[in-house]
């Protein structure tokens, strides 16, 4: 009879986790206090799944900030190419989108959870859900099982697999990382990443589904910048979103503990509107307009380079009237909305939340995991897997991919290791 491994979370890494222990010999139990497995992955990719990306490995490890360096042994192991024929075996196919997202060609999440049960079902996992792992069993400093609120159940190792904390309908209730911490192990800041974030700026809500596809955006605390990216924005009834503003995200802290960074913490974006652009060469395209239609409205001169919406929101920012004729209006005051739109400052109330946020940043701190096998270096038979790990992605497919090769690297480890 091979290893006994018990797998707390049936989300992408547990379910993978339990097939790569069961596969390489193990009696696995897989433990989910949801009374369904997968609920998180059914709604990524707004339903499609973007289970993983067509870049390269080293073009991978880029996409999770300061951390991606921990993933080359999981990668090394279980990568895109072999995450993509397993899944091939139970009747998936796959298309791989222009931006290099690859997602199931059905376009359905729940295919892939179909497919990852169907791989449990074969190699004999026991699944058992409604059953919440409320403790660990240790016994002289090693694993021995865990408890539940109906029983325990004895392992000879144990995969915590119980993701972080984003979308809590899910299931995602930060459960693994109170597992994690009741033994010793370090917790590395818990907050929402790929988060909208909120601005409460009125004049900000008329431009609701605006999006502009280059800016650039610094982030500061108390007037120091913490981090800066470019990419597409997006203006929302709330405030903002979109592919730059959500990486950027993830550097807030959570701001439903009221969390302080020394003083009072200020949060501000700075955002420059036309980075292609100068003060100098966006007063000259709004001159040039208004040399050759100086009787029209300024409104309707002023085409370029922004949407005519963002243009009359910022205009009346600058005291300039939506109703000026073109010839009419001074320079001093296209001049100020010139730098402005060079240097949009917008204050942070906060994010949307974990309701919201696609991923948890923080998690169980990656010095004391070893990345060759998932394995504690705190505590022997315990592993770790997934978004319960100090490590985010970007979108586009990272986060998926990294949960799905850390659940094979421990699910290899725990069955083989002695």
């Amino acid at each position: 009879m091979g290893k006994r491994v018990i797998v707390i979370g049936a989300g992408a890494a547990g379910l993978i986790a339990a097939w790569s222990a069961a596969a390489n010999g193990a009696s696995v139990t897989l433990l989910e206090k949801m009374q369904a497995s997968g609920r998180k992955l059914l709604i990524t990719g707004a339903g499609r799944c973007n289970v993983t990306n067509s870049n390269d490995i080293d073009a991978f490890i880029q996409k999770y900030f300061s951390k991606g360096r921990f993933l080359y042994p999981a990668f090394n192991n279980f990568f895109r190419e072999d995450l993509l024929k397993l899944l091939e075996t139970e009747g998936l196919r796959f298309i791989t989108e222009p931006n290099g997202k690859i997602f199931p060609a059905s376009g359905k999440a729940g295919d892939i959870l179909v497919a990852l049960n169907s791989l449990n079902i074969k190699v004999n996992v026991r699944v058992i859900t409604g059953e919440a792992v409320k403790s660990l069993q240790i016994e002289d400093g090693r694993i021995v099982g865990v408890n539940t609120e109906n029983s325990s159940y004895n392992a000879d190792a144990v995969i915590l697999a119980a993701g972080g904390t984003s979308w809590p309908g899910t299931g995602s209730s930060g459960d693994g990382c109170r597992l994690a911490a009741s033994i010793g192990h370090k917790i590395e800041m818990l907050r929402p990443a790929l988060v909208p974030i909120v601005i409460e700026a009125e004049w900000l809500r008329e431009l609701k589904g605006i999006s502009l596809q280059q800016t650039d955006v610094q982030l500061l605390c108390n007037g120091r910048k913490k981090a800066s990216d470019r990419g597409e924005l997006l203006f929302t009834h709330f405030g903002l979103s979109g592919p730059v503003i959500l990486r950027l995200s993830r550097n807030l802290p959570d701001f439903s503990l009221k969390q302080k960074t020394g003083e009072e913490a200020a949060w501000q974006l700075k955002i420059d509107l036309a980075p292609n652009a100068s003060v100098s060469s966006l007063l000259e395209i709004w001159r040039t307009a208004i040399s050759a239609n100086p009787a029209r409205s300024l409104i309707n001169c002023l085409g370029e380079p922004f949407p005519a919406r963002l243009t009359a929101a910022l205009m009346q920012q600058y005291g300039i009237s939506r109703d000026i004729r073109a010839a009419d209006v001074g320079m001093g005051k296209l001049e100020a909305m010139a730098s402005g739109c060079k240097g949009l400052a917008l204050n942070i109330a906060g994010t949307r939340g974990y309701r919201e946020a696609m991923v948890t940043a923080g998690g169980v701190s990656l010095k004391e995991v070893d990345p060759r096998s998932m394995l504690s270096r705190l505590v022997p038979g315990l592993y770790f897997a997934g978004e319960v790990l100090d490590i985010d992605g970007d979108t586009g497919g990272y986060n998926l991919q990294a949960a799905f090769s850390t659940g094979v690297l421990a699910g290899l480890h725990a069955a083989s290791d002695h």
